[in-house]
């Protein structure tokens, strides 16, 4: 057979597949057929004068004329030396060197650090405020750079336009850098263990004094509370009765709007708020139900949604995040929700401020132990010895904490 020869034709290939052999196409390509009627193309080279040989695929996944393009390839590689194994292994190189230099990128690292946290987040708004604060503040300075390759003075100069001007917001920015190099170290994208957003012995030693002033959410005077909460339980809107529902229960408005039937016992008057929607992940929370509470949530029992405070739209969503806000703000007159003016400037209350208005009537009204009101509050217990030996929620004396409450809050009602 001369060289370059071509033996094998599409119909005499359909022909030799029927049983097993070796048939030759010339220049070293050869189909086998094995016992089993499996076929594949080998090609023999030479590589640095010696002869080897190599399979390039399975037949019919490749076809005649591909197998014959292969086979040139791999000659020609083999006259410089190259073997097609080598080159496999550096092409996977390149792209495993080129794939970890994309997924390095600060960018790539806190998008992908922010959809891991999506599913933790209850409220929707966090993951919209992260990526807002880090396209502002962060991303224009860090975002185009390898983590490996951010120190502390790259960190530095990105926050220092802010660090003095909007603290707060400066505070929240380091926190997430910090996040996001902590989660390229884990996924071992950065070589470097140490992270230059760390602020204890770190960046304190570096960035200015803050002088962040306390934020404290607006609330009522508790003397106050009765007429609002009269005002409130003429309405019989699902935002009002969520509204009632939670300064009731001095509660949050997460665990309020997410509120669920299944986590409502009437047999035994307890609500169970699970662990993901409270500040204090660590475990579920029980709230005792008042008569009030119980005779509110029976007379909104209307539908067949799994949320007690469902979206008047559509009952199979819970309401929104703004719902109870924006119904305090727009469905009350100003008298009741405007607080007392300071520097004569009057603002309004918020409705994380009755939590406040709870605290301060428990204290003033009440002889309660701080230990019962703070709990009352769904707030962790910050001793960690204290917290070591208390292990009861103190549910009853809770109850009986939250029925005077209530009693309270009614007592202008008819």
């Amino acid at each position: 057979m001369q060289r370059g020869q071509r033996l094998l034709t599409d119909a005499k290939i359909k022909s030799a597949v029927k049983k097993p052999g070796n048939y030759n196409d010339g220049d070293g390509l050869r189909l086998k057929v094995s016992h089993s009627r499996k076929s594949h193309w080998a090609v023999r080279y030479s590589i640095n004068k010696r002869e080897t040989e190599t399979s390039i695929g399975s037949y019919p996944s490749m076809s005649l004329l591909n197998a014959r393009k292969r086979k040139d390839e791999i000659k020609l590689l083999g006259k410089q030396g190259l073997s097609p194994a080598e080159i496999k292994a550096a092409e996977a190189s390149n792209k495993k060197a080129k794939l970890l230099r994309e997924n390095s990128i600060f960018k790539a690292c806190a998008l992908k650090l922010i959809e891991k946290k999506r599913s933790q987040w209850t409220n929707k708004k966090h993951a919209a405020q992260w990526l807002s604060t880090l396209e502002q503040h962060v991303f224009p300075k860090l975002g185009h750079l390898s983590v490996s390759d951010i120190g502390i003075q790259d960190v530095v100069t990105t926050l220092e336009p802010i660090w003095v001007n909007i603290p707060e917001t400066a505070n929240r920015v380091r926190q997430r850098i910090e996040s996001i190099i902590d989660y390229a170290i884990v996924m071992e994208l950065r070589s470097e263990k140490f992270n230059p957003a760390r602020w204890k012995n770190n960046l304190e030693h570096v960035l200015a004094q803050q002088k962040v002033r306390p934020h404290h959410h607006n609330s009522l005077a508790y003397r106050r509370l009765p007429s609002l909460i009269k005002v409130i339980n003429g309405k019989s809107s699902i935002s009002a009765t969520a509204l009632q529902f939670c300064i009731l229960t001095a509660s949050r408005t997460t665990p309020i709007r997410l509120a669920r039937w299944a986590d409502i016992d009437f047999d035994q008057k307890i609500w169970t708020i699970p662990a993901e929607f409270l500040k204090d992940k660590s475990r579920n929370f029980r709230v005792p139900l008042t008569p009030q509470l119980t005779a509110l949530l029976k007379k909104i029992r209307i539908n067949d949604s799994p949320w007690v405070f469902c979206s008047p739209k559509d009952s199979s969503r819970a309401i929104s995040g703004d719902t109870l806000r924006q119904h305090l703000l727009n469905h009350y007159p100003k008298e009741f929700i405007r607080t007392q003016p300071v520097n004569n400037c009057s603002t309004f209350i918020t409705v994380h401020g009755f939590r406040s208005t709870f605290r301060v009537w428990a204290s003033e009204q009440t002889t309660r132990s701080n230990e019962v009101i703070e709990l009352s509050l769904q707030h962790k217990v910050r001793n960690p010895v204290e917290a070591a030996y208390q292990r009861s929620d103190l549910l009853e004396r809770r109850r009986d904490l939250l029925f005077e409450w209530n009693k309270f809050c009614f007592s202008e009602c008819a």
